[in-house]
């Protein structure tokens, strides 16, 4: 993908989030539809393919709230989620797994080197 970019271009990309979606249950992967993707990747993934060619000025997640086992069965919960709303600071919270790589997706800017 970097021969396609001149020296300075930019790239930017989204995909699955590996984290968020290796933590799904089997009934929420089929209501999603599996969609047709090969391998989903981490953001430490991401990085070492990018690496070599680019320099990474933004990489973060976005779309909170999906995945159902290990950690995110807590941040997901809908008692833990009230208990945000009531304390009045969702919205933090939400930001913050968000910037921890928690999102359903990443999102990358790049420039070629």
């Amino acid at each position: 993908m970097a021969t396609y970019l001149k020296k300075r271009g930019f790239l930017i990309l989204t995909t699955p989030n590996a984290f968020n979606f290796n933590r799904w249950d089997e009934k929420q992967l089929e209501a999603w539809g599996m969609q047709p993707i090969e391998k989903w990747l981490t953001q430490k993934q991401l990085k070492e393919l990018l690496f070599p060619y680019f320099k990474i000025l933004e990489m973060r997640t976005f779309i909170s709230g999906y995945g159902s086992k290990g950690i995110l069965r807590l941040i997901n919960s809908s008692k833990f989620n009230r208990w945000l709303e009531f304390l009045k600071v969702k919205q933090l919270f939400d930001s913050i797994t968000l910037k921890l790589g928690c999102g359903l997706h990443i999102f990358v800017v790049a420039e070629r080197i």
